[in-house]
This record gives structure tokens, C-alpha cells and sequence, in this order.
């Protein structure tokens, strides 16, 4: 496990239209960002869509999922500061 003192930073690698994936230490992401923000999105700000995952576990339970409503909070420290990092970013 990445120990939490060690700096986590966004790597983007792609970005199409309003969806941004990348990586934050050894988890990656999708976003879906807006410009303005909307009542679907977290905290009625401009992400609709957040899905955060460990590397090779996209398809089993990740992290984050958030798809205008919440179905995977983040609990994790790892996770929670990826989420923090994710909204200061793009929300």
C-alpha cells in the first residue's frame, strides 16, 4: 500500500471532451466534468460522474463511483484523498 506521506498527485492520460482519466498514486480514474455545475453533480458542483479504482480492479467493487448520486463513497485514506484532490481539480 502507498504509505500517505508520500506526495499523491492527478496524472491526467487522456482527455475527450468532458470526460478526464488518469492517475492518482496508484489508483486511477474518469471523470465527467462540466464547466458549470448542476444539481446531478457531487456537491452541486461540475462532476456528474467520478469512478476511482485500484489498477486491474475496474471491474470488481471500486473505491469511488459516483454517477449523479453516490454508490461508493470513498472510506480509505488513500481514497479520500484522491476524492479531495479530484474535486479541488475539476469540481
Amino acid at each position: 500500500m502507498k504509505k500517505m506521506n508520500e506526495k499523491m498527485e492527478i496524472v491526467e492520460i487522456k482527455k475527450d471532451g468532458n470526460w478526464t482519466n488518469g492517475r492518482i498514486g496508484r489508483l486511477y480514474f474518469t471523470v465527467r466534468h462540466f464547466d458549470e455545475g448542476s444539481v446531478f453533480g457531487i456537491q452541486k458542483g461540475k462532476i456528474s460522474c467520478m469512478y476511482v479504482w485500484e489498477k486491474g480492479r475496474l471491474l470488481r467493487r471500486p473505491v469511488i463511483k459516483y454517477d449523479r448520486g453516490w454508490d461508493q463513497m470513498p472510506k480509505s485514506k488513500e481514497a479520500k484523498k484522491a476524492y479531495e484532490l479530484l474535486l479541488k481539480k475539476y469540481n
